[in-house]
């Protein structure tokens, strides 16, 4: 009796344990929930509620464009843009700038309304003056003020005093230098001067032309691919040697910029023909004048002057052709502990190119692509380390845009082209170092070139996307072309089709002293 009694109590003790054990597992349980909410909660509200202060070092395209990322972010507290330039020199820059497809969808996402803007769209890229645009992202900050508290110091020169005014509890969490490849924001904040400089495997040479007659009027580009120069005339027989199937193609021509101020850049692979070798090594810096001269003439437009030998002197140019490399610094981030403040270092100030595409912006902008992350991550960071993790994120996607534009970018800037190849035909221009008299070249008619590159293009089955676009096209490949039968000067061209249907081609007059300049291929 006394045993079952006994038993009974110990299996009511053991109920009981089971229970409160039970409690005591689910009162945990709802702590830790109840715990866990609450600090997510807290962690959302910390999160949505961060705020820091932003310093953009240079308010130039790159520059501009970063301040503008921070302010989207919705992260800034404070953003100040500074720059040594006053504004009437930092937006009477003649340059101008190409964006690409992917800029434009970057900078449409971040507000900028090219509707609004002086330009012109040509092939999914907008051409505008520098100064157009910065001043457009000027306007685009000044309306941010009522929601940031935007700063813009222009004339002000970041130094090591400047530094010293700032109060310590105003210190920017985050600076953005981009001062571009001569400033020296970083050597102030003593970041290092390392750079890596890699080979793009590729030879060029750039030209400018200045011609104060004309307006500051942007203009798309023009390219023009497989272009061979034979340079017999100067003791390099390399006439055939571009048939050869073993050789690589030839070079690539760029006419960009505005009608007041024209850029050309002259690019072919790496390779170790002779006619590359001579014009790697020449001390003739006529050649390349010469090259980049009647090139122009080719390929210009039509509304366009030629370049004469009178007017060419205001062309300057590479003497000879030069490896392109790209250099872009070893550490690109860094973190300032005493101040708890995290740089980042962008556009040609972090990377550049020692040749200049027309298309250098769409660089830095590629680098802008993961800034909204990085001042989120900053803003919201908890202790060192996630800053940390945040800065080494940036530097790793900062070297992951070199190591691209090492192996597409130079490709994707001078010889892509969106146009399909309509025609192929050899023009053979005669560039004479001894100008003779102009010659009259009558066998051919306007009428007779129309018809010729219409039957060329019907014959190939151009692609265009369009009537309108084909037409429009026939159009400047005639204007554009209409060079060949004016016979001006020293320049004489033969056309000829790849389907012999041009049976009596007009005949280039011969000329000793000439340089003769192939061109295989289509223009853009």
């Amino acid at each position: 009796m006394d045993g079952l009694q006994a038993e009974r109590a110990g299996e009511r003790a053991e109920e009981k344990y089971r229970a409160l054990a039970l409690d005591t597992a689910l009162s945990t349980l709802v702590a830790v929930a109840v715990y866990v909410l609450v600090k997510v909660s807290l962690d959302g509200v910390r999160q949505w509620r961060a705020r820091i202060s932003v310093l953009v070092v240079g308010s130039g395209p790159v520059g501009l464009t970063a301040a503008l990322v921070a302010v989207r972010s919705g992260k800034v507290l404070k953003l100040t843009v500074l720059d040594e330039r006053h504004r009437s020199a930092l937006l009477c820059r003649p340059q101008q700038i190409a964006l690409d497809a992917r800029s434009v969808e970057f900078l449409l996402g971040l507000g900028v309304d090219f509707d609004n803007m002086e330009g012109c769209w040509h092939n999914e890229h907008f051409f505008t003056r520098i100064g157009v645009f910065q001043e457009h992202l000027l306007s685009i900050l000044e309306q941010k003020k009522r929601e940031v508290d935007v700063t813009v110091q222009l004339g002000t020169k970041f130094t090591e005093d400047y530094l010293r005014r700032i109060p310590q509890n105003d210190w920017p969490s985050v600076i953005v230098v981009a001062d571009g490849s001569c400033g020296d924001s970083c050597s102030v904040l003593g970041i290092s001067s390392d750079y890596t400089v890699e080979s793009c495997h590729a030879y060029g040479a750039n030209a400018t032309i200045e011609r104060l007659d004309q307006r500051q009027v942007p203009t798309s580009e023009i390219r023009a691919h497989s272009l061979y120069f034979d340079l017999s005339a100067y003791g390099v027989e390399a006439l055939r040697e571009h048939r050869s199937p073993t050789t690589k193609p030839g070079f690539h021509l760029k006419i960009y910029g505005t009608l007041r101020n024209r850029y050309m850049a002259l690019v072919c692979p790496t390779s170790d023909t002779k006619m590359v070798r001579f014009l790697r090594h020449t001390a003739n810096s006529s050649i390349m004048k010469n090259i980049f001269h009647q090139s122009f003439n080719a390929y210009k437009t039509d509304i366009e002057p030629r370049l004469s030998d009178v007017t060419h002197h205001h062309m300057q140019c590479s003497r000879r052709l030069f490896e392109i490399q790209l250099s872009h610094r070893r550490i690109s981030a860094a973190y300032i502990e005493g101040d708890n403040v995290a740089v980042t270092v962008e556009g040609e100030a972090a990377r550049v190119l020692n040749f200049d595409t027309g298309c250098g912006v769409n660089l830095g902008m590629r680098g802008l692509e993961s800034m909204g992350s990085f001042i989120y991550r900053t803003a919201t960071a908890v202790d060192q380390n996630d800053i940390l993790e945040a800065l080494s994120a940036k530097m790793q996607h900062s070297r992951h845009v070199a190591e691209i534009f090492k192996q597409t970018g130079l490709a994707e800037s001078i010889e892509k082209t969106a146009f399909h190849e309509i025609f192929k035909t050899e023009l053979i221009v005669l560039c004479g170092r001894h100008v003779n008299e102009k010659r009259d070249c009558a066998t051919a008619s306007y009428a007779r070139t129309e018809k010729l590159l219409l039957s060329m293009i019907q014959q190939r089955n151009a692609r265009a996307e369009s009537d309108e676009v084909s037409g429009q096209l026939l159009q400047r490949i005639i204007c554009g072309y209409m060079y060949v039968f004016e016979m001006q000067a020293n320049v004489h061209v033969l056309v000829r089709s790849d389907q012999d249907d041009l049976k009596d081609p007009p005949k280039p007059v011969q000329q000793p002293e000439a340089v003769l300049v192939h061109l295989v291929g289509y223009s853009a």
